[in-house]
């Protein structure tokens, strides 16, 4: 054998071919070892929060799902077990295009696990998208040199938090942002390797992005993709052209990819009333609410009824429900965001990133959305609900928390105190409403009026003082665990390890809780035996057909209802 051919004794060699010394093999496979142990992990805290997606009777029915999605995805199932494509709908008004409509979901990749008999197979196609979203995020945070635990959370923060989490009973949003962590992942990838395949697998991904019907998220992340490659290639002429070359080329194969897609939805399209844009008066309509940043802190939960199965959807001080159930982030994920906000890397553009989500998700509550929509109409006058733009928020938010979770974990001084400065604060203000509420109980209602805007009844005020009260007390245990860990580590009661495991173990403890019955459920052999109204069995091979016609249409979340008329057309999705 030739000599230098062979690993010398005390030497092995790595997948790649390079030869490494026999510490350097054992701590390269200890390294492997814990990260696919952390990430098993993660996906074990992904099941427990979604655990009844694994259920065989019970299916996620809250708002769009019971009434757009499950019929959409039943019909499509129907189809795809016979090997069929479906290209028309007649079940709906005297007949409508399905493949054309964007959010049918015909040829995108997932759809094939509806194969699966209903319900199982609906919720197996739901939790694949969560797994799909912890992948993508848990490689982009480790392709930025971030530990295991600080990665761990950046990834618990997008999985978990509120507006993936908000997005199920919107599928096709979801469907579409689970993909946003990859596309940035495999275009960071390809800008520091020059690969081709890396090109050609993100043309792949962004394709299962388009084809997951929205079009919004898709046109988010690539403004995500070409901010970046701007913030760090601004003087750099020649490489900044090269890469908007290979950005513009993989966009045309996107295209391509995806005509048979593109090219019906785009003749459907002509045919609706979203061809053209909507008024700022209606594309402004559904801002968020500046009250629901207290979400940040006393998240949004389901009541329960007297048997423990979930009712509705509890708001606290907004004045309607608002699109995303939950902008809940995690109090842990917060601290350590401020703190990845100042010491974290690329933290001007991720803060930028976030600061400017957060000011369109406001919409009509600040200038920008408005003066955005004065420029570009045909943009910005498609998107409806300004909630969408969280998105920026809740992607930046995990980026700037995974940073800062770096930093702090591994003992930066700037990072630790201003994660306990921001600890401190919140456990500070969970004192104070506790305090107000048990010696000052008439300022406490006081307040609580004031802050929901309006005149609040008894039978309303109660139940509102009580989740107040409840989520005060949820805050002040999160923010003291939080800080009581931080005191045990200082004093060497537990070892780094332990406590990065312990800091992980909290943000998934408390977003799981949060938001682990977001998403009201119902018994799908239920729905099912449901006398129907009209059973469509009948007109089997008839003329006749049923409609409904919408009696009232609400232009605004605050308006009232209004007389259906031919000046005055209900709203389109």
């Amino acid at each position: 054998m030739n000599a230098e051919a062979a690993p010398k004794c005390g030497t092995a060699a790595d997948g790649n071919g390079n030869v490494l010394s026999v510490q350097a093999a054992v701590e390269a496979h200890s390294g492997r070892t814990h990260s696919v142990a952390t990430l098993c992990g993660l996906c074990v805290a992904v099941l427990f929060t979604f655990s009844g997606l694994l259920s065989s009777d019970r299916i996620p029915t809250y708002r769009d799902l019971l009434f757009f999605v499950l019929p959409f995805k039943e019909f499509l199932a129907e189809h795809l077990r016979r090997g069929q494509i479906p290209l028309w709908n007649p079940y709906t008004f005297l007949g409508t295009p399905f493949l054309a409509s964007f959010q049918s979901g015909v040829f995108y990749p997932p759809s094939a696990l509806l194969i699966v008999p209903f319900p199982l197979g609906f919720n197996l196609f739901l939790l694949a998208h969560y797994l799909i979203a912890l992948g993508g995020i848990w490689c982009l945070l480790r392709s930025r040199d971030l530990g295991l635990a600080a990665s761990a959370i950046g990834s618990l923060t997008f999985v978990v938090g509120g507006y993936l989490v908000s997005m199920l009973n919107v599928t096709n949003h979801l469907q579409s942002g689970v993909w946003a962590p990859w596309v940035m992942f495999l275009w960071i990838r390809y800008v520091a390797t020059g690969r081709t395949s890396l090109l050609l697998t993100l043309t792949l991904v962004v394709a299962a992005q388009l084809l997951g019907g929205s079009p919004e998220s898709l046109l988010m992340t690539l403004t995500l993709v070409a901010f970046w490659t701007l913030y760090h290639y601004s003087s750099r002429w020649a490489e900044m052209g090269r890469l908007a070359a290979a950005l513009a080329g993989t966009m045309v194969l996107v295209a391509g990819l995806t005509a048979f897609q593109i090219l019906p939805t785009a003749e459907y399209l002509q045919q609706s009333v979203r061809e053209g844009a909507l008024s700022y008066e209606r594309a402004s309509s559904w801002s968020t609410e500046p009250i629901s940043l207290l979400q940040l802190l006393l998240p949004h939960s389901s009541t329960l009824l007297p048997d423990g199965e979930p009712n509705q959807i509890f708001t606290i001080f907004e004045n309607f429900p608002p699109w995303i159930s939950s902008i809940y982030l995690g109090v842990v994920p917060i601290c350590l965001g401020i703190s990845g906000a100042i010491i974290g890397r690329e933290r001007r553009f991720w803060s930028t990133v976030l600061l400017v989500g957060l000011l369109l998700a406001l919409g009509r509550h600040t200038p920008l959305l408005h003066a955005l929509y004065a420029g570009l109409p045909q943009l910005f006058g498609k998107f409806r609900f300004p909630e969408k733009f969280y998105f920026f928020v809740h992607f930046a938010a995990s980026i700037l928390a995974a940073e800062g979770a770096e930093g702090f974990l591994r003992g930066n001084r700037a990072a630790r105190r201003l994660a306990t400065v921001s600890a401190v604060t919140f456990l500070a203000i969970a004192a104070v409403v506790l305090s107000v509420r048990w010696w000052r109980p008439m300022d406490f209602l006081w307040a609580i009026a004031i802050l929901k805007g309006r005149f609040v009844y008894a039978e309303e005020m109660v139940p509102l003082a009580i989740d107040v009260t409840f989520k005060s007390q949820r805050l002040a245990l999160i923010t003291g665990t939080f800080l009581a860990l931080q005191l045990l580590r200082r004093a060497s009661f537990v070892q780094p390890r332990t406590f990065a495991v312990l800091v992980v173990g909290l943000v998934a403890a408390d977003l799981s809780s949060a938001h682990r019955n977001l998403n009201l459920t119902t018994s799908w052999s239920e729905l099912t035996t449901t006398p129907k109204l009209v059973d469509p069995d009948v007109f089997d091979g008839g003329n006749v057909r049923i409609f409904h016609y919408q009696q009232e249409t609400s232009p605004t979340p605050e308006a009232p209802g209004q007389r259906v008329n031919e000046h005055n057309s209900p709203p389109s999705r």
